[in-house]
């Protein structure tokens, strides 16, 4: 639904152009994984893939396969492609249960007045599609798959610390604009370096908690949907995706429009030039 509401703007744009890359990663046993390179799963190539962080571009990953998307069967495609690389395997507690987890992301683009004007707004959207929490005991799995399990539950556990602390960075930052509101300090003035304290959430304790960053802690809004079993054997899943979707409620973010303006000022500086 998200992806066909962002094409069925294109109707209403106006003149503007709308450009659209999608790009398909899967984090198996804490290695990054193109799940579009249209030449299969080469060593060489998976494994030079790493994630980096842009002081102008936020979070990337350089090499990445992005493929550029007219239609909305287009990015379809491209989904399908990417699940059928991807790693599944049997367990007692699912036929095809994902061993590691996946990030479909779509960049946005819209140049006003089509390619004329070089001012552009630029998004990014990140479909996450966590593999659930594994008791070993619960799903009789060993050798590779255990081992698999493994990596999944250690970066959902990292996953959590980072939501925790967030939102204790942000309850903590709540608490202390009302003390300084009480003493007179007017709202939004900022406060003495040596008095705000300096708090590291531990992003790069994992890929996945890296690869999210921007979307648990910068211009971003995100939205959690949680899956939950109704069968009693099952019970102990649902509570702790239960908490872990509670404690989520607990992070705010807010999102700005991003407008590069980068061009627009080389053409302006060129035209001074002549």
């Amino acid at each position: 639904r998200s992806v066909e509401d962002l094409f069925s703007q294109k109707s209403h744009l106006q003149g503007d152009e709308l450009r659209v890359w999608a790009s398909f990663v899967e984090i198996y046993n804490e290695q990054l994984r193109d799940l579009l390179e249209p030449s299969g799963l080469r060593q060489e190539t998976q494994s030079s893939l790493r994630i980096m962080d842009h002081p102008a571009l936020g979070v990337i990953i350089p090499g990445l396969v992005e493929a550029a998307c007219q239609s909305v069967m287009e990015v379809k495609k491209l989904i399908r492609f990417g699940l059928k690389k991807r790693v599944t395997s049997a367990t007692i507690m699912n036929n095809t249960s994902s061993r590691s987890h996946a990030v479909f992301i779509l960049k946005v683009q819209r140049l006003a007045g089509g390619c004329e004007r070089s001012d552009s707004t630029n998004a990014r959207m990140n479909l996450v599609d966590l593999a659930g929490s594994e008791r070993h005991k619960a799903a009789f799995v060993h050798g590779a798959t255990f081992k698999e399990g493994c990596a999944i539950n250690q970066s959902l556990s990292a996953l959590a610390l980072v939501i925790k602390e967030l939102g204790e960075q942000q309850a903590r930052s709540h608490i202390r604009q009302r003390t300084r509101s009480f003493s007179g300090v007017l709202p939004g003035t900022p406060a003495p370096p040596n008095m705000e304290p300096k708090e590291v959430v531990p992003f790069r304790s994992s890929k996945l908690t890296f690869l999210l960053r921007d979307s648990l802690a910068g211009n971003s809004r995100s939205r959690m949907v949680a899956a939950v079993s109704p069968a009693a054997c099952n019970v102990d899943e649902t509570i702790s995706t239960l908490r872990f979707a509670s404690s989520v409620k607990k992070v705010k973010t807010s999102a700005s429009v991003n407008v590069d303006q980068r061009m627009g000022v080389v053409q302006h500086l060129q035209a001074e030039v002549r």
